[in-house]
């Protein structure tokens, strides 16, 4: 039996832009982007603020499960990942969907420290899934504000990370 061709609905409810309605916002935002890799001369200075020569971007690693993941950033030695940081950059604050995706790629690779940037920010609901996913957040209205920001937060990890 064919499931699919019982299935009857006007592609206008699928929503505009590929978003559903859920409690009248929207639930997935497809116009908000990662950020594949930043410039050789900010992973330099990031680097230097994280006190690590080991920082990339990006960092493709393969996890537990044998998927390949990228971030925008992180930090592998040998045989673990010890950061995992994602820029999401959005014309309107992040939702919970890139805090869930980010978690699942941490998750599979076991990564020790997590970092969020936000541009411009993130909706209430996304923060408090970050948090309790013990994620860092940075919220900046640029990504010249959020390298600022992110190198303050590489300053704060336990050096020799």
């Amino acid at each position: 039996m064919n499931f699919a061709s019982n299935v009857r609905f006007p592609l206008s409810s699928l929503g505009s832009s590929w978003g559903a309605n859920f409690e009248g916002r929207p639930a997935v935002e497809m116009s908000s982007s990662l950020v594949g890799s930043l410039p050789d001369n900010t992973v330099s200075v990031l680097g230097t603020a994280a006190g690590s020569s080991n920082l990339l971007s990006p960092l493709v690693v393969t996890g537990k499960s044998g998927v390949r993941h990228s971030f925008t950033l992180g930090i592998k030695d040998q045989v673990s990942v010890t950061l995992a940081c994602d820029a999401v950059v959005g014309p309107s604050p992040i939702d919970e969907t890139k805090v869930l995706a980010l978690f699942i790629k941490v998750y599979d690779v076991n990564a020790r420290h997590v970092i969020l940037c936000g541009i411009p920010s993130l909706t209430p609901e996304a923060k408090k899934l970050a948090s309790q996913y013990k994620m860092v957040v940075i919220e900046a209205s640029d990504k010249e504000q959020a390298f600022a920001k992110l190198g303050e937060e590489l300053s704060k990890l336990p050096k020799g990370t």
